[in-house]
């Protein structure tokens, strides 16, 4: 699909194109699962083998639905359950309080019907499942990526997210190497109510990415105040790397053993 290959005007890269010149950006929004499907299903082709839960591959992918979250850690959603519970690699932080996730269908906390003052039925629906995910009163989150089950630093080389009722303003990933630069941002245009969007960027060209800022709409889905009320369903990502750049307290240790290195040999002369 040509459209897939296409970087769209969304989308900027930093300022060395020679360096970070290898996006690829994967849009689709539409009024029910089936209509963003096949965009979605192109970008896991892309990214390679589903690694599922747990170990550390070479290549491939990694996924999370929401719809296997316990009940124990519905609401409050820990911020680290993909990264030990459930080791799939990321870790989230937000300004706002938390996490939540939505109930089954049937449930009180259908669709969080127990956290908004509108009747959510006419406004969020998952794409997989019939769970959703939100950010607790903000509108912004990180991703950090990690070895599964791990504490060791990752980076990886694609994500995309399902945005559930995203009709009024664009939502927006942006994208961190490992020294904190952008190398890259873009957004997905607002569809009509009730509707899915997806947005996924690929990197191919050697960019590696150590954090991931979404804004999903604007305002807090829980708030009763939000501009435009989003929450999200499907986190697709590439297989997590181990970082070649050390965590900054491996840097203050080796520094500390350059300087008693230095020190003991003055002592010698």
């Amino acid at each position: 699909m040509k459209h897939l290959r296409s970087l769209v005007l969304a989308l900027t890269i930093a300022s060395a194109p020679a360096a970070f010149g290898g996006a690829v950006v994967y849009s689709a929004n539409g009024p029910n699962p089936a209509s963003i499907q096949t965009v979605v299903d192109q970008f896991r082709s892309d990214l390679g083998t589903n690694n599922g839960v747990g170990g550390t591959f070479g290549s491939g992918r990694r996924e999370i639905n929401w719809d296997g979250v316990g009940a124990a850690f519905r609401n409050p959603h820990p911020s680290n359950f993909f990264n030990f519970n459930s080791p799939r690699g990321v870790e989230f932080t937000t300004p706002g309080t938390g996490f939540a996730v939505s109930g089954d269908v049937g449930s009180p906390q259908e669709l969080f019907a127990d956290l908004v003052s509108f009747d959510p039925s006419l406004d969020f629906q998952p794409f997989s499942g019939q769970r959703v995910f939100g950010i607790l009163n903000s509108d912004q989150m990180s991703v950090r990526f990690y070895v599964p089950g791990t504490s060791t630093v990752a980076t990886t080389n694609a994500f995309g997210v399902v945005f559930s009722d995203a009709d009024a303003v664009p939502s927006v990933l942006t994208f961190f190497n490992e020294s904190n630069t952008q190398i890259g941002q873009a957004s997905i245009a607002a569809g009509a109510n009730h509707s899915l969007s997806f947005l996924g960027v690929r990197f191919d060209a050697g960019e590696r990415v150590a954090r991931v800022d979404i804004q999903a709409g604007s305002g807090a889905f829980n708030s009763g105040a939000c501009i435009d009320c989003v929450v999200m369903d499907d986190f697709i990502f590439g297989e997590p790397q181990a970082s070649a750049v050390p965590e900054p307290s491996s840097v203050v240790l080796s520094l500390a053993g350059l300087g008693l290195l230095a020190v003991a040999r003055r002592g010698r002369k």
